[in-house]
C-alpha cells in the first residue's frame, strides 16, 4: 500500500497488533470466499514452500479445489492470456472487452424494471 491511505491502513492494523505480513494475508485473496475461488485456485498447488501446509490442507482445500500441477509456474504466478485462463475466466475476459459485467449474475439487477427506468432517466438527462 502506498500514500496516506496505505499508511492509515497499515497504522490501523499495527494498532491492533498485526504485522505487515498479517495485513497482507488478511487483506488478500486468501480471505475471499468460495464464490471467487476460480480467480485464484490455479495458484493453490506447487510450490508447497510458498503456502503454509496446515492452512493449505485444512482451509484452502476445503474451500477451493486445486488445479493440476502442470499449470503452476515456479514463482506461483500465472500469465494472463486466453490460453492459460480457464473457460470461466475466458468468458469473463470476453465480456469485459465488450463492456459487459464479468458475470451475467452481476447484470441481472440491471434488467429489473424499476432500475431500468432509473437508468433510462439518467441516460435521457445526459
Amino acid at each position: 500500500l502506498q500514500g496516506r491511505l496505505g499508511q492509515a491502513h497499515s497504522a490501523n492494523f499495527a494498532a491492533k497488533g498485526f504485522t505487515p505480513e498479517e495485513l497482507v494475508i488478511l487483506s488478500g485473496a486468501y480471505s475471499i470466499g468460495k464464490a471467487h475461488c476460480f480467480s485464484f485456485n490455479d495458484r493453490l498447488t506447487e510450490p508447497n514452500s510458498e503456502i503454509n501446509a496446515d492452512y493449505h490442507d485444512n482451509v484452502l482445500n476445503k474451500t477451493c479445489y486445486a488445479a493440476p500441477n502442470e499449470t503452476t509456474l515456479a514463482n506461483n504466478i500465472r500469465d494472463i492470456d486466453v490460453a492459460t485462463l480457464g473457460p470461466r475466466r475466458q468468458r469473463s475476459t470476453r465480456r469485459s472487452t465488450r463492456g459487459l459485467p464479468p458475470h451475467s449474475s452481476v447484470a441481472a439487477p440491471l434488467r429489473r424494471p424499476p432500475l431500468l427506468a432509473i437508468l433510462r432517466g439518467d441516460r435521457e438527462r445526459g
